[in-house]
């Protein structure tokens, strides 16, 4: 029985297993710094990454406030798997409010169980401008424009323009950068001036963008002034900071590159490697090669959000080199081992008669390539059928010891003795057409025989082409 029940609850997540997903949500305040009369308006956007469609409800109850879908409809979004819907969060407070910052929360629900809370940030200025009491001045010192790497200082200078001592005054500073929010005490004699300064460090990856800082003066619970204020957060796109790293072995080189964007924002920027033109024979990388300035580099786009970071490889190798120079030799030793032994070389000179050929002599030369005597030497050659070999003519300086006629041609033979190392040796003899001779006559190869190292061995001569022209 108890078998029977894991199989069913196995049976039962394998099946509801592959619908479990977590939806995306994104949240893009449109106008969120308004008059407490005034709408605030966001996009939503909801990503379904189930692998079936998703009903998802919109709700917010939070008390005093508006908090609806536009359109009204938007409020139940079916979502096919791996799509996406955006629609827009209208925010209006129905209570008076005082002015300062709030966070409301917005409910998003699946049908398939998944739960999403997230939050409605709404910067609530005065619809009129605000009644200060009449004692106090106060002048905020800040630039608008910050740059989140660098250390802000906010100056409050104030003054105390009555008799009265404002004992345990209580300066606030709200903001939705965390950073910001800070909170002092401090006391003014009567007609008295006195400066109040903060110095923050700020998250150095704060989004850019716009943003509040409300400035709150409290006397005994009681709000004396409130200072708006709207700061920019500037986009910052330094160098992205790379991180060598080498790894070598037997002619292999490689090189991590450790890439990070240092700024506040996405940015893309081109990571660059000096090469030399060897080296990109023998580089493997995903990297393009250009040359700029004179110089090659490898060159990666490389696109990365605020502190995100990648990884770059470069792998030098330059053991094909190796492996090339080991054919090489490979080749050489068995070219030389296996290499005739004697050169051969045919060629052919003509008596040309009304642009024909009507004879031909031909030369063969035989020359010993190796360190050693050559014996029983046997060299073959073939006339064509179309010509005989002249028998009454000076036959050269070896005379042949057999000539056979058969259907191929004429087979001349010639014997020798011994040829020593790096001894030439010349054979001529002469030919006459049958007929007369117009275009190309191709004579075949001649083969040569003979003995090295007490192995018999062969040699052929190369074909020789004579025209007529």
């Amino acid at each position: 029985m108890r078998w029977k029940t894991l199989s069913f609850l196995l049976i039962v997540l394998l099946v509801i297993a592959p619908v479990i997903a977590d939806s995306k949500i994104i949240l893009e305040p449109l106008k969120n710094s308004v008059l407490l009369s005034e709408t605030a308006y966001y996009n939503l956007t909801v990503i379904n990454n189930a692998s079936e469609t998703q009903r998802y409800s919109i709700f917010s109850f939070v008390q005093g406030w508006d908090i609806e879908t536009s359109p009204l409809k938007d409020k139940i979004l079916d979502i096919a798997p791996g799509q996406n819907k955006t629609t827009t969060i209208k925010v209006l407070a129905q209570d008076s409010f005082n002015p300062g910052i709030y966070k409301l929360a917005l409910n998003i629900e699946s049908d398939l169980g998944e739960k999403y809370t997230t939050g409605l940030v709404v910067y609530i200025s005065p619809d009129t401008p605000l009644s200060y009491l009449p004692s106090i001045t106060a002048d905020l010192v800040l630039d608008k424009n910050i740059n989140p790497q660098k250390p802000v200082t906010i100056k409050l200078d104030l003054e105390n323009k009555n008799p009265l001592n404002l004992s345990n005054l209580t300066i606030k500073v709200t903001s939705e950068i965390s950073e910001f929010n800070q909170e002092t005490k401090v006391s003014i004699p009567p007609l008295e001036k006195k400066s109040i300064e903060f110095t923050l460090t700020l998250d150095p990856y704060q989004k850019p963008g716009n943003y509040y800082l409300f400035i709150t003066l409290e006397r005994n619970k009681d709000v004396v002034k409130i200072i708006p204020y709207e700061i920019t957060i500037l986009p910052l796109t330094p160098n992205f900071l790379i991180n060598f790293s080498t790894n070598t072995s037997f002619l292999k080189k490689s090189q991590t590159l450790m890439v990070m964007n240092p700024g506040n924002t996405l940015n893309t920027q081109n990571v660059t490697v000096p090469v030399t033109i060897l080296d990109v024979l023998f580089v493997r990388s995903t990297a393009k090669s250009e040359v700029i300035d004179g110089q090659r580099y490898l060159v990666w786009a490389v696109t990365l959000p605020s502190k995100g970071s990648t990884t770059l490889n470069v792998i030098y190798s330059y053991r094909p080199l190796l492996y090339l120079a080991g054919i090489l030799i490979l080749f050489s030793i068995v070219y030389w081992y296996l290499r005739p032994a004697i050169k051969v070389r045919k060629r052919a000179v003509a008596t040309k008669q009304d642009a024909t050929l009507s004879e031909l002599k031909i030369t063969l030369n035989l020359k010993n390539l190796s360190k050693n005597h050559l014996r029983e030497i046997e060299v073959v050659d073939l006339i064509p059928g179309i010509a005989d070999i002249e028998k009454n003519l000076d036959m050269g300086t070896v005379r042949p010891y057999e000539i056979k006629h058969t259907s191929r041609g004429t087979y001349i033979k010639w014997k020798l003795m011994e040829i020593e190392p790096e001894e030439h040796r010349v054979i001529t003899y002469k030919i006459k057409a049958k007929l007369k001779i117009v275009g190309t006559l191709k004579l075949p190869r001649a083969k040569v025989s003979y003995g090295h190292k007490n192995k018999k061995r062969t040699a052929y001569s190369n074909i020789y082409s004579i025209s007529s022209n």
